[in-house]
């Protein structure tokens, strides 16, 4: 979870994220540690380019995990945007020079970049696209893929048919982590999209879960409290 989203729960609900996140198999993510807590801090890239220029302050010895978040908007450069297999690659390429370990997550709406190599295709949905590209394929290098399909989760067919489709691209030695989102939904539908994937058989072994807005902070509460 985001340092700032896991403030807000922690605020809320200092029980709750001690029983989630008092642990260092965890992540709160961000450039440093969150007092009291033992999830490990993992800093998150949108950009290569940036990450690249961190040079020394980014090593395996201060940071073990680092995450790269290339998505179809601003903060990723139109390069590698277009080129989003080279550049999934090239960045867990680098963090493996400098002793990372990669939490690679890139959104399915990179499909939709401007003059990408393999481009999304009418008719096909994002989810149909974001498959036939390869997305999840081109992250087998990572130690850990994340598959941001929080936008599906009130459809919890489409919830689990998209993992349960990226499971199959990914790496038998790679750990797949699926999102989840209180962004327009409840605890409740949340934790159906989770039963969804135990359904399923899939191998998810983590949650990435994201809280929108500090006023939605209850309907992650209500989350955990069902798990």
């Amino acid at each position: 979870m985001p340092w700032g989203q896991l403030n807000w729960l922690n605020q809320a609900s200092p029980a709750t994220t001690r029983k989630f996140f008092n642990t260092s198999t965890s992540f709160v993510v961000g450039n440093s540690p969150m007092k009291g807590l033992a999830a490990t801090a993992m800093p998150l890239f949108t950009s290569l380019h940036d990450y690249f220029n961190a040079g020394a302050t980014m090593s395996g010895s201060q940071f073990p995990w680092v995450c790269y978040d290339i998505e179809n908007w601003a903060k990723t450069l139109e390069i590698e945007k277009r080129h989003v297999k080279l550049a999934l690659w090239a960045f867990t390429d680098l963090a493996h020079a400098r002793g990372q370990k990669v939490v690679a997550a890139p959104s399915r709406d990179i499909i939709y970049a401007k003059g990408a190599d393999d481009p999304w295709q009418s008719p096909e949905t994002i989810d149909q696209g974001y498959l036939r590209v390869g997305i999840p394929l081109a992250c087998d290098d990572a130690e850990i893929f994340l598959c941001q399909c929080q936008n599906d989760e009130k459809d919890t067919d489409a919830y689990s048919t998209l993992i349960a489709a990226a499971d199959r691209q990914t790496s038998s030695t790679q750990l797949l982590w699926s999102a989840l989102t209180t962004n327009f939904a409840t605890g409740a539908q949340m934790k159906a999209a989770y039963d969804s994937l135990v359904n399923a058989g899939t191998s998810v072994s983590g949650y990435w879960v994201t809280i929108a807005a500090q006023s939605q902070v209850q309907t992650a509460i209500d989350f955990f409290n069902l798990l």
